[in-house]
């Protein structure tokens, strides 16, 4: 996700239990999980509006007008109508 490496990972580990200490680091911990857990739901429920939309958009687009009110269907060519 962020292009770190095994050990790139202990060293900040190791770096943030020397700041915090073993008592603040369960509860950095919880709270990053916390905020990962609910930005990845907010990003999902906008994509998932996106995708809804476009969806919709792409439906409308392709639909063809209805008729107006009070216009006649043109008949097709007599070489073109079924027999």
């Amino acid at each position: 996700m962020f292009n770190i490496g095994a050990g790139e990972m202990v060293f900040i580990l190791v770096a943030a239990l020397i700041v915090l200490g073993p008592q603040r680091l369960p509860e950095l911990a919880r709270a990053i999980g916390k905020f990962m857990r609910e930005f990845r739901r907010q990003t999902d429920d906008v994509r998932n509006v996106v995708e809804r939309e476009f969806y919709a958009m792409d439906q409308d687009f392709n639909a063809e007008p209805p008729p107006r009110p009070g216009t006649r269907v043109p008949s097709p060519p007599p070489e073109l109508a079924p027999s």
